[in-house]
């Protein structure tokens, strides 16, 4: 099957697209993690989020230039201070002027769920916010964390009492109260929620339709050992689009770095340092789009491959299309949420089951490091450029491509 091109004239300049952050004025968005910090609070305790991991956490920066909303903001959030206890949340409150204000703040907190901590040289907020701006200099602004230390969401509101009952309402919605339950098998799968939002897996999506895409084939070794593609339907039924250099590839290659490495890092002590290639995937419900079962990384061709990575884009537009791995549990059946990913080693076998209706969309690539690096680059000199190392360009800004020039640093 050729592939299919239909790009109408308002998406012509899709690959050329820039894409913003919810607000220009942040450097950290919903889905990032927060990088550690730690002040002293009014306690003398040194407090941050890092050690509230597995808990919600609220941080609400207050205001440089405005010690009557600083007060006020403390005040009203007194009235939820029980609320917020009721789902564990540790609520961090950072001050960043005058050490007098600072103390007479301190007179305000009436229990230790809340930590003021001082930070006189407004170090924590040069994490949050684009240096040299007034954006919170008069107002305050909250970040609601996941139990992960990911950022939630984010509120600015004007009315304080607005600005914690939003807060408030994340927290119940994302990080609700759950019974324990026994866990008696799992596969060794890492599930990592909202690595991209709504907005930008539509775009991805849009990409695939409107950018060109054609079969997906299978690979195996011919004689010579190369890697060679075929199709067979017994097999795969899936469409995929390879994405080439552009802003969107920029981006996404961006938030992998900042909310899938680390991850695999603490979950795996592996470090990612590339990628080969990103596709994104359709399997169609008119076709019961399918992979059957397979490895990763099984013919010389594809022996570099560490990790695979998996995120759908449309979870809750298709029924079916669960990704199954029989070897540790042949009837656990794995669906991620849309923008949310999955990453399990290649030498897991694993299967995408069949689509019943609509269309599953998803994003795949797969990721290894130096040592990888030099046996694919052996393979490459041996055989050759294949189907398997089609350049995708710079999967980082400044980065360098390895010498083979077909795979990309992280």
């Amino acid at each position: 099957m050729s592939a299919v091109k239909n790009t109408p004239p308002n998406l012509e300049k899709l690959a050329e697209v820039s894409f913003l952050y919810p607000d220009r004025n942040l450097k950290l968005v919903p889905g990032d993690p927060v990088p550690p910090f730690g002040y002293n609070d009014q306690l003398g305790v040194k407090e941050g989020p890092r050690p509230y991991a597995g808990k919600p956490v609220l941080i609400s920066f207050l205001p440089l230039h405005n010690d009557e909303k600083s007060f006020s903001f403390l005040r009203t959030l007194r009235a939820y201070e029980g609320r917020f206890a009721e789902f564990g949340t540790k609520i961090l409150i950072v001050y960043s002027g005058k050490e007098k204000i600072y103390k007479d703040l301190c007179k305000e907190i009436k229990s230790d769920a809340i930590s003021l901590l001082f930070d006189p040289k407004d170090k924590a907020r040069e994490d949050f916010f684009k240096t040299n701006n007034q954006y919170a200099s008069h107002t305050v602004v909250s970040f609601v964390l996941d139990v992960n230390n990911r950022i939630l969401s984010y509120f600015t509101d004007s009315i304080l009492e607005d600005q914690i009952w939003k807060s408030l309402c994340d927290v119940i919605r994302y990080c609700p109260q759950e019974l324990s339950q026994q866990i008696k098998s799992q596969a060794p799968v890492l599930l990592i929620p909202r690595v991209l939002d709504q907005n930008t897996c539509q775009q991805v999506i849009n990409l695939w339709k409107y950018g060109g895409h054609g079969e997906s084939g299978s690979m195996r070794s011919d004689e010579n050992g190369k890697l060679v593609g075929y199709i067979d339907y017994g097999r795969k039924r899936r469409e995929d689009h390879f994405m080439k250099r552009g802003p969107l590839k920029t981006q996404l290659s961006n938030i992998i770095k900042k909310r899938v490495v680390p991850e695999v890092k603490k979950a795996f002590c592996f470090d990612i340092t590339r990628i080969e290639d990103y596709k994104i995937a359709c399997y169609r419900g008119d076709d019961k789009g399918f992979f059957r079962q397979h490895r990763d990384n099984q013919n010389p061709g594809t022996a570099h491959r560490r990790f695979a990575m998996t995120i759908n884009l449309n979870a809750e537009e298709y029924e079916g299309g669960h990704l199954k791995f029989a070897e540790y549990g042949k009837h656990h059946l794995y669906k991620p949420g849309t923008g949310d990913a999955v990453i399990f080693g290649c030498s897991v076998l694993h299967e995408a089951m069949p689509v019943t209706s609509g269309d599953r969309f998803c994003l795949l690539a797969f990721f290894y490091d130096e040592a990888a690096k030099d046996v694919r680059k052996e393979y490459l000199r041996k055989m050759g450029a294949g189907h398997e190392t089609k350049i995708v360009g710079k999967a980082l800004d400044k980065l360098k491509s390895d010498e083979s020039g077909s795979a990309d640093n992280i």
